[in-house]
């Protein structure tokens, strides 16, 4: 059993420590002890803090904390209309019944009430606990000293920022402000430099519009991240490899100043405002389309392709092509922008113009990426179906529009875009999970393997998920040649889905490791007014592919 020390200012604590520690408590067999750590004290009056953050040059980190909470919390208000999420996540909770004891040590702060030390005491008492981990909760300072040590394998903790380039605060903020496609996160092992510990795992995720928002998905859906590193602890008595060390050449972020506080409020405000009016009174929305070249993937040029032309009132998008008894059919998501529900559809594209086929699996939910393979001379269809919770297989019994409903792959999961695949002997089945504490399916890759395309019992993959990253995690296609797989890969942009298009080889896949290289980046430019694409798939004589424009409803022909 795994002894872990949490450093708490008490038992009451915010959604997201209680939610990590009950993770933890289903999930990990451990003891969980309370290391209850003391606030500073300070019996001064107002004018004597006025005067000393006067002495120390501060007056400027003062008013700039005040500027920031100020329009934060304004953000808040204004979102709690449509986000009544929101409120859960700014509560607070009783956790002692999570508990098995706890202790209590005493912090030395800095002048500052930044960095904070333990007395020779305290660590006594932690080193006669005999501690495997600690973590930190939401005990504030920066930690120095032998605190980072005092534990068989260290004191652990989140920076919810890429500490490549963000390190500091506040989390969750600065891509916002930058605009910046991808928020990340770490667990890491502290020590002496600040968010510099050893990375023991990371993660990224789409930016989210708001800050309020971003910080949101950032502090819950990296919780699922740090438990798995302690259940690995648990399992292996040691902490996971550890990333290289490489410098650092970045500043090191604080709160914004009041005039950047301000500039992201009126952007941040007049965004939410202008979607608004765009969606409401003029009615624009994303509309996908779906192209054509005839040749292998290799040599397309997709500037040359053939768009195949949406039906009135509807759009295509996720295409995937195969030639089977002399007839070359691509198979698409087929959208109603009406109904907001996806169908799988069929196109010829035999003939020297594409014939629109009609519809081949229509079911009351949403469908979408017609994943098609072909084993013992059988053809199936894996179609993204997570409005069905579950991984749905589909039979060929009559080519092209005759499609049969055979059983659940996966059962009670929701999974998008997956794909199955032979690699070295053994069946792979890649998809994007939302697990957890999510909110999205961009970010997050998992791999399970099999005997069998057909089977319902399939391995996970020992690394899960073997992709972190909303800029290349979510599937959108795949390719081959004569030696290798390459996996296209979505790039999701800032508050937006489906930005663009990366080609990675595979290079190594077993149940225990993955690595994947990228070859090529597919931008939204080779067509006019692109705002995205997503999708690329071949059969080496035919290459399909799709793109985003935003358009108004009643030019989309709703």
């Amino acid at each position: 059993m795994l002894k872990i020390g949490i450093l708490v200012t008490g038992s009451e604590v915010d959604y997201y420590l209680k939610s990590l520690l009950e993770q933890l408590s289903e999930q990990v067999e451990c003891e969980l002890v309370f290391l209850i750590q003391a606030s500073p004290k300070t019996n001064v009056s107002r004018l004597s803090k006025l005067l000393d953050v006067l002495h120390r040059g501060q007056i400027m980190r003062v008013l700039s904390g005040r500027f920031f909470n100020f329009f934060t919390q304004l953000e808040k208000r204004l979102l709690q209309r449509t986000y009544p999420e929101l409120a859960q996540y700014e509560a607070s909770f009783d956790i002692s019944e999570l508990i098995t004891s706890s202790l209590t040590i005493t912090p030395q702060f800095s002048a500052s009430k930044w960095v904070v030390r333990f007395d020779d005491d305290s660590i006594a008492q932690l080193r006669d606990q005999s501690f495997d981990v600690i973590m930190r909760g939401n005990a504030p300072g920066i930690f120095r000293g032998d605190i980072l040590s005092v534990a068989k394998h260290g004191l652990l903790s989140f920076h919810h920022g890429d500490n490549r380039w963000n390190r500091g605060g506040p989390a969750g903020f600065w891509e916002v402000y930058q605009k910046r496609s991808s928020t990340g996160f770490i667990v890491q092992k502290l020590s002496e430099e600040l968010d510099g510990g050893q990375v023991l795992a990371r993660g990224n995720l789409a930016t989210a519009r708001s800050f309020t928002e971003n910080q949101i998905k950032i502090f819950s859906q990296s919780i699922s991240t740090f438990v798995a590193v302690v259940s690995d602890i648990a399992k292996t008595g040691q902490i996971p490899s550890v990333e290289p060390s490489l410098p650092f050449s970045h500043p090191i972020l604080t709160t914004p100043k009041p005039w950047q506080s301000m500039w992201y409020c009126l952007c941040s405000t007049s965004s939410l405002i202008g979607i608004h009016l765009l969606q409401r009174f003029l009615s624009y929305q994303d509309v996908w389309g779906v192209a054509f070249v005839r040749s292998g993937w290799q040599n397309a040029v997709l500037s040359k392709g053939a768009v195949i032309e949406n039906p009135r009132g509807r759009y295509l998008a996720d295409p995937f092509v195969i030639s089977h008894q002399q007839q070359t059919v691509c198979f698409v998501e087929d959208y109603d922008l009406a109904e907001r529900r996806g169908a799988i559809s069929a196109v010829d594209l035999s003939a020297d113009k594409p014939v629109f086929l009609g519809p081949i699996i229509d079911e009351p939910f949403h469908l979408s990426f017609p994943y098609i393979f072909e084993y013992q001379q059988q053809l199936y269809m894996i179609p993204e179906s997570t409005a069905a919770n579950g991984i749905r297989l589909y039979h060929c019994d009559s080519f092209p529009m005759q499609w049969q409903f055979q059983y659940e792959l996966m059962p009670n999961c929701e999974a998008v875009d997956s794909m199955v695949f032979e690699y070295e002997g053994r069946w792979w089945l890649f998809t994007n999970l939302k697990v957890a504490g999510g909110t999205e399916h961009c970010a997050q890759l998992h791999a399970f393997y099999s005997d069998s395309p057909l089977s319902t019992n399939w391995t996970p993959h020992q690394k899960n998920p073997i992709v972190f990253d909303s800029d290349i995690g979510r599937n959108g296609g795949i390719v081959s040649d004569e030696h290798s797989l390459y996996r296209c890969r979505q790039a999701q942009g800032f508050n937006s889905y489906g930005a663009g298009l990366s080609i990675a080889k595979i290079i190594t896949l077993t149940p225990s490791s993955y690595e994947e290289q990228q070859v090529s980046q597919l931008s939204p430019d080779f067509f006019a007014d692109l705002r995205g694409n997503h999708h690329l798939h071949s059969n080496g004589q035919y290459s399909v592919f799709d793109f985003l424009r935003v358009k108004s409803t009643w030019r989309a022909g709703k």
